[in-house]
C-alpha cells in the first residue's frame, strides 16, 4: 500500500474513530475485554502454514504494542512485514485510543474511565487480556511480544507482574523502549504536574489535541511555576504548538492526564515504579509510603534492544539504565543516524538479523 494512502487512511481514522483494519489486506478485527472491563479492538493479520497433516494452522503469533498517542493503525507496515516473514501478526489498539473506548460500566467522558488509563494499566491488564485471547485462537502455547516505545514500559510492566504471562511469551523485543525520562532530554513533561493538569479543561483528563494546545498556552501565559489565579481555559489554542510538535509527530488522541503524570512523577529519578497515588492511598494498596518498583529481574525472556542513536527520549544513559536490570538480554542494536520513530524497514533488517543469526529464538 503506498504510503501517501496509508496516511490518508490513518488521518481518516484519526477523525472519524471508525474501525479500519477492513481497509488493509487480509486484517480481521476483534474485541478483548479485560479483566478491570475496558473493551480493546485488537487486529489479526493472518499467517497459516500446511502441517504434516495436511491441515491449515497458524503460524507462531507476534502481538506488537504500540507506543504513546498512536494505535494500531500506526504499526501497520510492521505487521506486513512480520507476516512476510512467517508470524501471525496481531495488533493492539490500548485502552484509551479510538477503537477501545468503551467499557463495560464507565463512561469514558468520566475521570473513573480516563485514570485507569496509563501504560501501567495496559500492562497490567491490556496485554495479559490479548495474549490470552490470541493464544487460545491461535491454538499456540506462546507468542513474540513486541514493545515499541511507551508499549515497550508496558511489556516490562506486564512480564514483570504477571507470572502467567512469562509463560505465555517466549521471546521480547523492544524497539525504541521508553522506561525512564530525563527532564534535558524530554523538557516537554518537566513543566507538567498535577495542579496544571487539574486545569485543563473538558474533556480532561483525557488529553487530546486541544487540551495539549491549552497546556502549552498554559505554560506560556502562566509561566513555570505556574502563577496563581492563572486559568488557561481563556485563550487561545489554535496556534499549532511547539510542545505538541515536540512531543509526538503529529495530532492525537488517547493520551490521559493520568499517563503523563505518571511518567512526571519518575522524571529523573532512574525509577520504573508503580503509580504515586499519595502516602495514604499507597499505603492501602502497596503496604507502603512510596510506591514500588516493577522488578525487572522476574523477566527471563530472551530479550532484544534496539534504539535510534539521535532518539533524544532514550539517551545513553537510559539504554544503560535498562541494559544493565534485564537478566536475559541476548542482544541491543543502535541504528545510527535513527530517531525516535525509526524507518520500518530499518527496524525490521535488524529484526531480519536476529532471526538469522538466534533462529531458535525469533
Amino acid at each position: 500500500m503506498p504510503l501517501q494512502l496509508l496516511l490518508l487512511l490513518f488521518a481518516l481514522w484519526f477523525v472519524s474513530g471508525e474501525d479500519v483494519c477492513k481497509t488493509f489486506y487480509g486484517c480481521v478485527s476483534y474485541q478483548v475485554v479485560t479483566k478491570d472491563g475496558y473493551i480493546l479492538t485488537l487486529w489479526n493479520f493472518p499467517s497459516f502454514r500446511t502441517n504434516k497433516k495436511g491441515k491449515q494452522v497458524r503460524n507462531k503469533p507476534s502481538l506488537v504494542i504500540h507506543g504513546i498517542g498512536v494505535s494500531a493503525a500506526f504499526h501497520y507496515r510492521e505487521a506486513e512485514l512480520l507476516v512476510e516473514r512467517g508470524y501471525d501478526t496481531w495488533l493492539v489498539n490500548l485502552r484509551g485510543t479510538p477503537l477501545s473506548m468503551d467499557h463495560k460500566k464507565r463512561n469514558n467522558t468520566k475521570a473513573k474511565f480516563w485514570n485507569g488509563v496509563g501504560w501501567e494499566s495496559s500492562g497490567l491488564y491490556d496485554i495479559p487480556a490479548c495474549a490470552t485471547y490470541i493464544l487460545s485462537l491461535a491454538k499456540h502455547k506462546r507468542l513474540l511480544l513486541i514493545g515499541v516505545s511507551q508499549g515497550a514500559a508496558s511489556s516490562l510492566v506486564a512480564l514483570s507482574t504477571s507470572a502467567k504471562l512469562r509463560k505465555q511469551v517466549s521471546t521480547l523485543v523492544l524497539f525504541v523502549p521508553v522506561v525512564v525520562l530525563d527532564s534535558s532530554a524530554a523538557p516537554q513533561f518537566a513543566f507538567i504536574n498535577e495542579d496544571v493538569l487539574k486545569l485543563l479543561p473538558a474533556p480532561a483528563p483525557g488529553v487530546d489535541m486541544d487540551t495539549v494546545h491549552r497546556v502549552d498556552r498554559y505554560k506560556v501565559r502562566c509561566g513555570t511555576p505556574p502563577k496563581k489565579k492563572c486559568k488557561a481555559s481563556r485563550w487561545s489554542y489554535t496556534t499549532p504548538s511547539n510542545l505538541l510538535l515536540d512531543l509526538l509527530p503529529f495530532p492525537t488522541k488517547g493520551i490521559s492526564s493520568h499517563s503523563l503524570l505518571h511518567w512526571v512523577q519518575q522524571m529523573d529519578k532512574q525509577t520504573f515504579n508503580w503509580f504515586d497515588w499519595g502516602v495514604e492511598k499507597n499505603l492501602k494498596k502497596y503496604g507502603s509510603d512510596q510506591p514500588p518498583a516493577f522488578n525487572l529481574s522476574l523477566i527471563t525472556q530472551p530479550t532484544f534492544l534496539l534504539y535510534g542513536e539521535e532518539d533524544f527520549l532514550t539517551p545513553p544513559p537510559a539504554r544503560e539504565w535498562v541494559t544493565t536490570r534485564l537478566p536475559n538480554l541476548v542482544d541491543t542494536i543502535v541504528l545510527p543516524g535513527e530517531q525516535h520513530a525509526i524507518n520500518p524497514f530499518a527496524g525490521l533488517a535488524a529484526f531480519d538479523g536476529w532471526q538469522q543469526k538466534y533462529p531458535e529464538l525469533i
